[in-house]
């Protein structure tokens, strides 16, 4: 219930029980500044004449360079991008590198000794001078302008300007050097990159003539396919035509056997009956053998059957009649054999002439089909040919381009190589002939640093000694969350008035949150002895009790047992009405008082008859019995004493109260004193 009590928790709030004192620096300030506004000025006054004594004339000489922003002309036209990156840097980076050990190591040693600052000394290495240049030689830009100067000063005047000189002179030539070597390298660099390219290129070249070996014709290298792709579009017109005739033919063959089967099947005698009486010769015979037969019919009127000459006549027609029976049925029989071998004839030649038909179809169709086949390969190989022809003739182009942009790359750097430096000495140095001021004002500088540096360092290192609770922040910070507000040191007529604002503040926040949670029992220890434990407590029950609220204050005490206090005295359950609504309990606790059980006890038989229990306990850490006390406790109010209280006390008993599962816990400062500092830090905090 810790976040129950510790409402509006700020979000900058530490966990809670965190080990280290917070460091405030407003309060650091309003504490210590007016001890560190005087310490460090009477120290200030002490330091500030040895100053004065100690500080000389100087002298300086100055050189001046300048960066030039553009370029000389290249092929390519880049000369407008001037110097990579922001040009201040550029010049800032110049500036720098002038000063660097490399630099003053070579000026020492082409520079003759005798020409020599002062400063210098010629019998020590060459590396302590080196490191002194570097520390007296300034350069910085010059504002608004393409230059930046170098300064040398000194005590003497002598070799000031001369080694400054050489410095320029020399840093130019490391830089031509420098650039040189630059260019070289990409020289290098490029020319390496365009033999790789030519060499890839060259390659590439072998590998399309390798390509256009294995075809025959070379056309494809600057022609497209189509003519191939016209030559398989006409193949495949022409095999479907094939194809669709092969199918016409088929079904004309099929159609041819099928009525072959079906005309075999029928009858020929109709046609041979039709052909008959259509036979010339049959015809005839017939006319003159009934012409003959009247004739022998009409020679044999008159005469008997008995007689022989008409029996002969009538046997004669007789076998006149049947010859021509005869005659008609072997020229039928004739004539239907004839007709089946020509329908057979016909039939088969029908046959013979569809099934030629047909296989010559199929030929064609089959030679369409090898040729469609041949011609979609070659068309395929050309297509191949040329995806492959195009795609190396692609990388060849850019190969060539590349190498053209290469070539116009180099040949720019050689451009760029024998141009001028960007950097130029603009104003030589020389020789101071009178002093340029004193070092007075460094003097000073450096005084007033060391004052009021060792008095604040002193007062840090105190505060951060400093062990002592100071403000309601550091209580803040050890619960790990709001606590209420400050109780100010009150005189003894102002403590028998009404309670203070920040205890009705705290009883509010107790009664609304432990009516919320069923909580009853509060109990209020104090980090050390002397924090106003007893009186916040009563004006807590009081506060309570003025808002209607029945209380019962328990306040322990430590008695003896040589004080002939009985234990069945101490321990008598009675009860004091102090207040409307607020009554009061007197307890003792010592050697041989056995109390925790009893008060336990009295305790669950009064629970019922109040709203809320405050137990007045003294410190834990000076008392077992607290510790106790919080096993029958709902709630824990620690109590801070400003200026008095330890923060590792406040830690050490937050730590045993999250021990004991103690649900809520919130913490109040007493004997506060008002500071300014603290109500500009709340109104920040709050805003």
């Amino acid at each position: 219930m810790n976040d129950v009590i510790n409402q509006n928790q700020p979000d900058d709030m530490p966990a809670q029980n965190t080990p280290g004192k917070p460091f405030n620096k407003m309060a650091f300030l309003y504490r210590r500044g007016f001890l560190i506004a005087v310490a460090g000025t009477l120290i200030l006054a002490i330091l500030a004449p040895t100053a004065y004594l100690e500080s000389s004339a100087r002298y300086e000489s100055k050189g001046i360079m300048q960066v030039k922003p553009e370029k000389e002309p290249t092929i390519s036209g880049r000369e407008n991008s001037v110097i990579p990156g922001d040009f201040r840097d550029y010049l800032r980076t110049q500036a720098h590198r002038i000063r660097t050990y490399r630099i003053c190591e070579l000026t020492l040693n082409e520079l003759p000794q005798d020409k020599w600052p002062a400063f210098l000394d010629t019998e020590k290495d060459i590396k302590v001078n080196v490191f002194e240049l570097m520390s007296r030689l300034e350069a910085n830009e010059i504002t608004r302008s393409l230059l930046f100067e170098i300064s040398l000063e000194a005590g003497n005047p002598d070799g000031l300007a001369e080694i400054l000189n050489a410095l320029m002179v020399i840093y130019l030539r490391e830089l031509n050097l420098e650039q040189g070597r630059q260019f070289a390298n990409r020289l290098k660099y490029l020319q390496a990159e365009r033999d790789r390219i030519k060499q890839s290129t060259e390659q590439l070249r072998l590998q399309l003539v390798r390509l256009s070996k294995d075809l025959n014709n070379k056309e494809f290298l600057h022609n497209s396919n189509i003519s191939h792709l016209k030559k398989v579009a006409e193949l495949i017109e022409h095999y479907i035509e094939a194809e669709t005739d092969k199918l016409k033919k088929e079904a004309f063959l099929h159609e041819v056997k099928q009525h072959s089967l079906v005309i075999k099947k029928e009858s020929v005698l109709p046609l041979a009956s039709i052909r008959i009486a259509d036979n010339y010769g049959i015809n005839r015979m017939e006319l003159l053998t009934y012409g003959e037969l009247q004739n022998l019919r009409a020679g044999i009127d008159g005469l008997t059957k008995d007689n022989p000459d008409r029996q002969y006549i009538e046997k004669r027609m007789l076998n006149m009649g049947k010859y021509l029976t005869e005659y008609r049925r072997q020229v039928k029989k004739n004539m239907i054999y004839n007709l089946n071998k020509e329908r057979e004839y016909q039939l088969n030649n029908m046959e013979i002439k569809a099934q030629a038909s047909y296989d010559a179809s199929s030929i064609r169709s089959a030679q369409l089909k090898e040729q469609l086949d041949s011609a979609k390969k070659e068309a395929n190989r050309v297509s191949e040919a040329i995806f492959h022809a195009a795609d190396i003739t692609q990388r060849i182009d850019r190969g060539w381009e590349r190498i053209a942009i290469l070539n116009t790359r180099i040949y720019d750097t050689e451009l760029l190589a024998r141009s001028p430096l960007p950097v130029q000495v603009d104003q030589m140095a020389r020789a101071p002939y009178k002093s340029s001021g004193s070092n007075f004002k460094k003097l000073i500088v450096a005084v007033f640093i060391l004052s009021y540096g060792l008095v604040i360092c002193f007062c840090l290192c105190f505060d951060l000694l400093d062990n002592r609770i100071r403000q309601r922040h550091d209580l803040e910070y050890a619960v790990g969350g709001a606590v209420p507000g400050t109780i100010a040191k009150l005189n003894k007529e102002a403590l028998a008035e009404t309670p203070p604002e920040s205890a009705r503040e705290l009883a509010v926040r107790l009664r609304y949150q432990c009516h919320e949670h069923g909580c009853k029992t509060i109990l209020f220890t104090g980090v050390g002895n002397g924090c106003g434990t007893s009186t916040i407590s009563k004006w807590v029950a009081e506060s309570l009790a003025d808002y209607g609220e029945k209380v019962l204050l328990i306040s322990l005490s430590e008695k003896l047992a040589e004080k002939n206090i009985k234990p069945s005295e101490c321990n008598q359950k009675r009860t004091i009405s102090i207040h409307n609504g607020l009554y009061r309990m007197q307890a003792y606790y010592g050697y041989g008082l056995g109390l925790s059980a009893k008060l336990e006890s009295t305790l669950q038989e009064v629970t019922v008859d109040y709203s809320f229990i405050l137990i007045d306990s003294p410190p834990m850490l000076k008392a077992d019995i607290t510790e106790n006390m919080m096993r029958i406790s709902d709630a824990v109010v620690i109590v801070a004493k400003e200026d008095s209280s330890l923060y590792c006390h406040l830690n050490e008993l937050i730590k045993r109260i999250k021990k004991s599962n103690i649900s809520a816990l919130t913490a109040i400062l007493n004997f506060s004193k008002y500071r300014p500092v603290d109500s500009i830090q709340q109104k920040i905090s709050t805003a």
